[in-house]
């Protein structure tokens, strides 16, 4: 179990050094950055990109994460 411990150390240490960065700014950008990747933003994104850039691969993405999200919410 200490050795464990020793391997974590690093890793907590650069996490906390991250949070000592919080800014209200930052924690509003990193908050639309974490909804982006919730069903909710892909909602959003892939009609933006089925009408402004392809249609195939608008198509293609929405099959990706329809499929992703259904296997995602079986094994949960």
């Amino acid at each position: 179990m200490e050795q464990l411990l020793e391997l974590q150390a690093p890793g907590i240490d650069f996490i906390l050094w991250v949070q000592s960065f919080s800014h209200p700014v930052l924690d509003t950008i990193f908050r639309a950055i974490t909804w982006l990747g919730s069903i909710y933003g892909y909602m959003v994104v892939l009609p933006l990109i089925y009408w402004s850039f392809d249609r195939q691969i608008g198509r293609r993405l929405f099959f990706l994460v329809m499929t992703s999200e259904l296997i995602s919410t079986f094994f949960k």
